[in-house]
């Protein structure tokens, strides 16, 4: 017995377990103590039922009545301890239906009624338990599915918070953790070290431990929910299961260099997820059109595989996306007039079969500082808009069918550090001088003749001084083609000329 000290008679503790209290019931005058919060009467063998009286005790916030041999049904008067936190009923004779009132107990976190004759559906009430960390429904006789108010808060439990086997349940709607990784990597690459322990420690698994890691997601998922998934280069095959929506607290998802050929659209059930990595894979057929946005995406990496078809418009929903890598691919359309509504601060969308014109829209990606776009069929002019693109260091839109002439909105791009628009149809007139007045000038080692860093060009005399000519070169003894990658490595042809 454990007392209060205000007053000797206000019992807050009863713990009475592994005492071998044979053959005896629970009275009912338990209901008495109005000031208990803490009940143990688990491995005892004690008969008859649990009595309705305890429900008056409201400021119980712990019971365990586990291990005993207590029938009849679970009482609804359970449904006014509202404070409870723990309950264990595992392991007795309990028949019947699980009370829908269980599921006013708002502040439970564990729930334990295995291994009983429980019969019926799961509440859908059960929904109402927020809290809930742990539940334990094994070895009863319940039947039909996971209601639909109480998926998302099962789905987000770790498989060994969650134990619902043994029952009649509908099996395609019961899905946990440790089963949706297994579906991914496939039982016969699971290493042996792994099968006995906790998918937690698995290698290339992060959990979330509010304990010790400030997780943002934490504040909404229990201890255990998988955050991060860094599985590359082990040979998984096929496609990705749908269960991978069971893994809804996961943020990072890198499966680069395995052997996956599609992605479900149940892939868009992962709210957290930042980073998506599916890189040098076999990935074939069109992306799947996204029912929901990836609204925390960063991330998005599907270069290397044999993607086709167009960029999902619903990817504009995507606003936090900055990296988006879809290379080496055979994806056509215009990807522009999609991918111009975000922020992107990376875009690579080379070697695919994307076509059409650049949009004006290209100006509004204010933040990007990469863009390669080259091995594609884009045709017509580069947009003055471009100029817009402050940020912009490197571009690259070579080998597509680009026209007109050197646009001028490239003179603003004051940062630029790699220029290539090689193979293409422009320059029908010769290069702007103008255009060497961009400050930052990079060395670079790939090119025949380099320049050095911070050099600008106001003219074509300054031109010609920079890369060594000068007024005696007048007479021609042979050209021969130089290709100048001029520190912002504008890969341009000029005839060089020198002295006979």
């Amino acid at each position: 017995f454990t007392c209060t000290n205000e007053d000797k008679f206000n019992i807050v503790a009863l713990e009475l377990d592994n005492n071998r209290l044979k053959n005896g019931g629970i009275p009912t005058e338990l209901g008495y103590l109005s000031h208990l919060q803490a009940l143990h009467l688990n491995n005892n063998d004690l008969i008859g039922t649990l009595p309705s009286s305890i429900g008056r005790l409201t400021k119980l916030t712990n019971a365990q009545f586990h291990f005993n041999k207590l029938e009849g049904t679970i009482p609804s008067h359970l449904g006014f301890l509202t404070d409870m936190d723990l309950l264990y009923l595992y392991n007795n004779d309990f028949i019947g239906k699980i009370p829908t009132e269980l599921g006013r107990m708002t502040r439970m976190k564990v729930l334990g009624l295995s291994e009983n004759s429980l019969t019926g559906s799961i509440p859908s009430e059960f929904g109402n338990l927020q809290m809930l960390e742990m539940i334990y429904l094994s070895d009863n006789k319940l039947t039909g599915a996971i209601p639909n108010e109480f998926q998302s808060l099962y789905y987000r439990l770790d498989g060994e918070s969650k134990i619902l086997f043994n029952n009649n349940l509908q099996e395609e709607d019961i899905y946990d953790t440790r089963q949706a990784l297994i579906d991914l990597i496939g039982a016969e690459r699971l290493m042996d070290k792994h099968r006995s322990s906790s998918y937690c420690d698995w290698t290339g698994v992060e959990c979330c431990r509010k304990q010790i890691e400030p997780i943002d997601v934490c504040s909404n998922n229990p201890g255990g929910s998988v955050v991060e998934l860094n599985w590359e280069n082990l040979s998984i095959r096929g496609q990705i299961p749908s269960s991978i929506q069971v893994l809804s607290a996961l943020k990072i998802l890198q499966l680069g260099n395995n052997e996956i050929t599609g992605v479900p659209l149940e892939i868009t059930a992962l709210p957290y997820l930042e980073k998506f990595d599916l890189s040098n894979n076999r990935l074939s057929s069109s992306l799947p059109s996204w029912n929901a946005p990836f609204v925390n995406l960063d991330t998005l990496i599907l270069k290397n595989n044999f993607l086709t078809g167009t960029i999902p418009e619903e990817i504009k929903f995507s606003t936090l996306l900055q990296d988006l890598d879809l290379s080496n691919n055979d994806m056509t359309g215009n990807a522009l007039e999609v991918i111009s509504e975000l922020s992107l601060s990376k875009l690579d969308i080379s070697s695919n079969k994307f076509s059409g014109s650049i949009p004006t829209t290209v100006g509004q990606l204010s933040f990007i500082t990469s863009m390669r776009m080259s091995y594609n069929q884009f045709n017509g002019t580069i947009p003055e808009y471009f100029g817009r693109c402050k940020q912009l260091r490197k571009v690259d839109l070579s080998n597509n069918l680009l026209e007109g002439e050197f646009p001028k909105g490239m003179f603003q791009l004051s940062n630029l550090e790699y220029f290539d628009l090689s193979q293409n149809k422009l320059f029908k007139g010769t290069v702007p001088y103008d255009f060497w007045d961009i400050s930052y000038l990079r060395e670079n080692k790939e090119s025949l003749k380099t320049f050095e860093t911070k050099v600008t060009y106001g003219s074509k005399e300054d031109f010609y001084d920079g890369i060594g000519m000068d007024d005696d070169m007048t007479r021609l003894s042979g050209a021969s083609i130089l290709n100048i990658h001029v520190g912002v490595f504008l890969t341009v042809t000029f005839c060089f000329l020198s002295v006979r």
